[in-house]
């Protein structure tokens, strides 16, 4: 994967501010795991589909354990984040 070059790799990792259990936030870097939602051939959507109603859909259908539920929502700003990221990487 790193034979692809730099730009390749961060298009798969992001800079963000993660969320810890004692509310502070640490700047890390994560795995853009949103994007499947919109690469071909790799997308869990079907044709028409709405990617972040997939991804609610995906996430709810395993449960939120009580007591992790802060996790399902930072789940869901991190997919909004990447989507973000996505759109203006395309706009270029």
């Amino acid at each position: 994967m790193t034979e692809q070059g730099h730009k390749d790799i961060e298009r798969l990792i992001v800079d963000y501010p993660v969320p810890l259990k004692d509310g502070s936030v640490l700047s890390l870097q994560a795995v853009n795991w949103p994007k499947a939602f919109f690469v071909r051939g790799m997308t869990p959507c079907a044709a028409g589909e709405k990617k972040k109603a997939k991804c609610l859909y995906l996430l709810a259908r395993h449960g939120v354990p009580r007591g992790t539920e802060s996790k399902y929502f930072n789940s869901v700003t991190f997919f909004d984040h990447c989507v973000k990221l996505l759109h203006r990487q395309h706009k270029k």
